[in-house]
């Protein structure tokens, strides 16, 4: 259903969008030295960063089952060889790029390529994995956050998961959930707890399932020969999911203000909440003026390298601002110049980066 297509599209963008920016006030917050921008979300202290980046692992597990559910199979080797390939491309060559620029200028200052004396953990940068283990131990890490490296984890189990997941979606998430409880409270070589990768793979999995329940939901209504009966269903449960999405969010506010909620549940539940309400909000038929669209659609395909520069940036624009006596306007000023700064930066690489990856492909084939 074409309609549904491009409303789910809108829905991905501003969802991505909004992550990315709650990612970038909190990352602000934390660079600047200021209280001025929160980083704490509701009743859950300096989690505004944790919940946005559970909303993006959801949004990834939504966004790879709606384009391989029907794509990718364990028994089909081509499909999983083209499934592979294609995350590489898209993950990679940003990463490359950036990455090496960043370390071949340190390697001049310390005058050393591997100017930690570890050539081993230099695998860790190549993989991508470098930002996820460098709590554990000192690695080449400079670029992108540590959710990447959980990523590209979970993006090496999807084939697996997504062929369990569809032998039963019931059997899955509960044996996930389960897995989770046992190791809520366990680092298991992650930043910490909340980050290790149970606890990514489970809200990676909430996001298909998500998907997985409003595709089921589409395919019983258009069995239904009466369409005006399909929209008024459809308007019907876009309203009951962002009523329950509030409820839930402020449910989990109340409780965890009364009684005190794990960090790690309170921050997935919390994103649950969010990313049900953003997805509403993405498909509501008349979402904003076109430009509005515009915005979300620019901002969601330079993402990734908005990603991968953005503390860095932040760090270097932080060093020459005085957070501790600036008024608000000032922070403001900063927060705001920061963030047109980095997006440009980001549309710009991104930009130079596709040309390049066309040029050479195209060269490939000549």
């Amino acid at each position: 259903m074409n309609h549904g297509v491009r409303e789910r599209i809108l829905s991905f963008d501003m969802i991505r969008t909004v992550a990315a920016l709650a990612v970038f006030t909190y990352h602000f917050s934390l660079s600047s030295g200021t209280s001025v921008f929160p980083t704490s979300f509701l009743s859950l202290q300096d989690g505004l960063g944790f919940v946005a980046v559970s909303v993006f692992f959801m949004l990834s597990g939504a966004s790879l089952y709606y384009t391989y559910e029907k794509k990718l199979s364990v028994c089909d080797f081509d499909s999983i060889r083209q499934y592979y390939i294609k995350r590489a491309r898209a993950i990679y060559p940003p990463f490359y790029a950036v990455f090496f620029a960043l370390h071949i200028l340190r390697a001049i200052k310390y005058r050393s390529f591997f100017y930690l004396g570890k050539k081993a953990v230099f695998l860790l940068s190549l993989v991508g994995l470098d930002g996820y283990f460098s709590y554990e131990t000192k690695t080449y890490y400079l670029v992108g956050e540590w959710f990447l490296g959980a990523l590209i984890l979970i993006y090496l189990m999807f084939p697996l998961l997504l062929y369990v997941f569809q032998k039963s979606q019931l059997i899955t998430t509960a044996a996930l959930g389960a897995i989770y409880l046992l190791t809520i409270n366990k680092r298991m070589l992650s930043p910490a707890p909340n980050a290790n990768i149970i606890s990514c793979l489970l809200s990676f999995e909430t996001g298909m399932l998500l998907i997985y329940m409003i595709r089921r939901g589409e395919r019983d209504s258009e069995d239904d020969a009466d369409h005006a009966q399909i929209k008024r269903d459809h308007k019907h449960v876009s309203v009951v999911t962002a009523l329950s999405a509030i409820i839930l969010i402020a449910a989990v506010c109340i409780t965890d203000l009364l009684y005190g909620l794990n960090r790690s549940l309170t921050g997935h539940l919390y994103a649950l909440g969010v990313f049900m309400l953003l997805y509403i909000v993405g498909i509501l038929p008349e979402t904003g003026p076109g430009f509005v669209k515009s915005f979300f659609k620019n901002f969601s395909e330079a993402s990734y390298l908005f990603f991968l520069i953005h503390h860095v940036i932040l760090e270097k624009i932080c060093r020459h601002m005085n957070a501790g006596r600036g008024d608000v306007w000032i922070l403001l000023f900063w927060y705001i110049g920061s963030l047109v700064i980095v997006y440009w930066m980001a549309r710009i690489l991104t930009s130079v980066i596709r040309s390049c990856a066309a040029y050479f492909a195209k060269t490939c084939t000549e």
